[in-house]
């Protein structure tokens, strides 16, 4: 399986498995071809979440990422020497703490894009703006993501709302 820009590639095949290029305790690791669901849900956690293998890293002295297989653990579907398909709770953290950053950014772009018409009053001009208005936009969209977050690891009590929005991770 492949993530694509726009679309996630899955392929199954006949053999039932194949000999990989790794190794583990001097023996060939077998990929199951028959059955990929879990490099389905890896491709998919990618594409959708952002969510990248623990055994990838960031090297700065060439600029790109670069493979370190001693991270490569844990019985998910990211890990070269499981057969493990379920996201892990760490993974799962990952992926929340992905979306609320992405909704606080887009939050702050669509408060700068329409902040200007939000804080003045219908039919006046940007310099008669109610005072306080985009002051008080701010604090709300902070104290809401705050919310989200207290109620996601506190586990306080949740709204509807919010329980819709973690139900989608």
């Amino acid at each position: 399986a492949i993530a694509l820009s726009d679309m996630i590639i899955v392929v199954q095949s006949e053999p039932s498995s194949w000999e990989s290029h790794l190794h583990c305790n001097g023996h060939s690791l077998l990929m199951n071809l028959r059955q990929p669901i879990k490099a389905a849900v890896a491709a998919t956690a990618e594409h959708l979440a952002g969510l990248l293998p623990l055994h990838l890293v960031y090297g700065q002295a060439h600029e790109t990422a670069m493979e370190d297989w001693i991270w490569s653990v844990g019985c998910n579907p990211f890990s070269a020497t499981s057969q493990g398909w379920h996201i892990s709770q760490f993974q799962s953290d990952s992926i929340a703490r992905s979306y609320v950053i992405t909704t606080l950014e887009e939050s702050i772009q669509l408060d700068f894009n329409i902040s200007p018409h939000v804080t003045t009053r219908i039919g006046h001009t940007e310099s008669e703006q109610i005072p306080g208005a985009k002051d008080f936009s701010s604090l709300i969209r902070t104290t809401l993501v705050i919310y989200l977050v207290d109620v996601r690891y506190q586990h306080i009590p949740s709204c509807p709302t919010q329980q819709m929005f973690w139900g989608l991770l």
